[in-house]
């Protein structure tokens, strides 16, 4: 009999504390913790990069779940309607976290820094997301989600079995007893942890010359869309959300990919006639003292 893991990670009584809560969890804030230490050096406004995240992630969370009971709304009928505020059971669509996070994010830069473009921040912020992403999608490893087509054992052999065991059939999956899922949740994740080193640490920090604020950010969004409109179709019908018939990811991911594009093309556009200012750290001037010239006491001869 094949072993598949406990969607909970710590039970007690009635408290249950799943694993799906936990990556999502610690996922935001290791990048609430990278965006800071980057603005840190950045010389922002001390707190800024704090307030965000109390403002977005929350939020974000909300437009997350939000977006998925629209995109499931047959879920929720009848007499298990109170479901829809199950977070910790899954069911969150990130791409509708990410849209919110972003506006409460700009309503809050607006009215409380107008004087920092919101761009700066985000380009902080969004393609840390992805590492956020990356670790939340084990959360959906623990909850037998987010998995694609039915195949023979063999042939993903390559992975690991504690993989394999939770993609086999039976159970949630509807595979045959003798196949297993593809486990698109690891893809997705592999593939979001590539995107995040290449935007958040080989972009940042090696193209450093006349690059305008929110090319990052764009980036992120062009990349990420492309990558769900890629294994969106792959998945397994069950983890399909529609709305009248249409895959709601799908096409979200091809408007990401298009506000990804439109947003560089705008930025450069704005940029020819305004120059790019990189923000430096300014450090007060220290003033180094001139050692004090011994004064010789002058002694009367006797």
């Amino acid at each position: 009999m094949l072993f598949k893991l406990n969607p909970n990670a710590i039970e007690l009584g009635s408290l249950r504390i799943t694993w799906y809560a936990i990556f999502i969890i610690g996922g935001a804030i290791l990048c609430y913790l990278l965006a800071n230490k980057m603005g840190e050096k950045k010389g922002l406004p001390k707190g800024i990069i704090e307030n965000v995240f109390y403002i977005s992630f929350p939020l974000g969370i909300v437009g997350a779940r939000i977006w998925f009971v629209l995109s499931n709304l047959s879920m929720y009928q009848g007499a298990n309607w109170y479901h829809i505020f199950y977070v910790w059971e899954g069911g969150l669509a990130i791409q509708g976290g990410v849209v919110v996070g972003v506006l409460c994010a700009i309503w809050y830069l607006r009215k409380k820094h107008p004087d920092i473009s919101p761009l700066e921040i985000f380009d902080l912020c969004v393609p840390n997301i992805l590492l956020g992403q990356a670790i939340g999608r084990w959360g959906n490893f623990f909850n037998q989600e987010v998995y694609g087509a039915c195949v023979v054992r063999e042939s993903l052999s390559f992975l690991p079995n504690f993989i394999l065991n939770q993609m086999a059939g039976g159970g949630d999956i509807a595979c045959k007893l003798t196949e297993v899922a593809q486990p698109l949740f690891l893809y997705e994740s592999l593939l979001d942890l590539a995107g995040w080193l290449i935007i958040s640490f080989l972009l940042r920090y090696k193209w450093t010359k006349n690059r305008p604020y929110g090319i990052l950010t764009m980036l992120y969004f062009v990349y990420y869309g492309a990558i769900r409109a890629c294994l969106e179709p792959l998945r397994n019908e069950t983890f399909i959300m529609r709305i009248n018939g249409v895959s709601t990811s799908l096409v979200t991911s091809i408007v990401y990919v298009i506000i990804g594009v439109a947003g560089i093309i705008a930025i450069y556009l704005y940029h020819r006639k305004h120059p790019f200012k990189e923000r430096v750290v300014t450090e007060p001037e220290v003033k180094e003292e001139k050692p004090k010239k011994a004064v010789k006491k002058a002694t009367k001869k006797k």
